[in-house]
């Protein structure tokens, strides 16, 4: 994990989940997600305390377990809030869901695995909680109710939108929950302005359109 400055208040760190912070002042920030596991989550503390900063929230973009991992660490360490969006926030808070949301029952030992199953962890609706200085913007498609998040410096935080080109070739095949909400997100982030854009999983760019456009047309080619 490596913490990079990207504007005045805005920082993230590298990880195969990019992990978003937001300075609201000199010592408190908010993450935006948490990594895909506990040892992940011990990592960014690490991180937060060797800046001498605390956390005061966990803004989850989705609920899927890379992205919530390490929730229940750092809320159990820092007492922080965990803000979550829609339906999303029913997923956090009781990370079951998800592999039995896939499955279509209970699932499966095979299936209760670290990459689908986290931790349990006390959520809020972002709503009415969300700091001064951060916005959210919904993303639909991928899952649920996932959202993005706008910081003040003008830069995006944008969970699974998308992905990087290496990626789509490699895997070819990915989870959509609704694919004309996806297609509609992806027209969405072609017409967006900001500074800088930084995906969970690829690096962070300041034009999404080349990416926006590889996904439209891999995504008509699949049709």
């Amino acid at each position: 994990m490596e913490l990079r400055k990207v504007a005045e208040k805005t920082y993230y760190i590298q990880n195969p989940t990019n992990i978003g912070i937001y300075k609201i002042d000199d010592e408190t920030v908010y993450l935006i997600d948490s990594g895909n596991d506990k040892e992940a989550g011990k990592k960014i503390l690490k991180i937060i305390k060797e800046q001498g900063w605390k956390i005061r929230g966990i803004i989850s973009t989705h609920s899927n377990a890379d992205h919530i991992g390490g929730n229940k660490v750092i809320q159990d360490r820092t007492n922080c809030e965990i803000l979550a969006y829609g339906m999303e926030q029913c997923f956090t808070q009781f990370p079951i869901l998800e592999p039995t949301f896939l499955y279509g029952g209970y699932p499966f030992k095979d299936l209760q695995n670290k990459f689908l199953l986290a931790k349990e962890s006390k959520v809020v609706e972002i709503e009415n909680h969300l700091p001064d200085g951060l916005e959210y913007l919904a993303l639909k498609g991928h899952f649920l109710d996932m959202i993005g998040i706008k910081t003040s410096d003008d830069v995006y935080f944008l969970a699974d939108a998308l992905f990087s080109e290496e990626t789509i070739q490699k895997y070819h095949l990915f989870f959509m929950y609704d694919v004309k909400e996806f297609l509609n997100t992806l027209q969405q982030l072609k017409n967006l302005k900001g500074k800088l854009f930084i995906p969970s999983h690829c690096e962070p760019t300041q034009n999404i359109l080349p990416l926006s456009h590889i996904y439209l047309i891999y995504m008509q080619k699949k049709r």
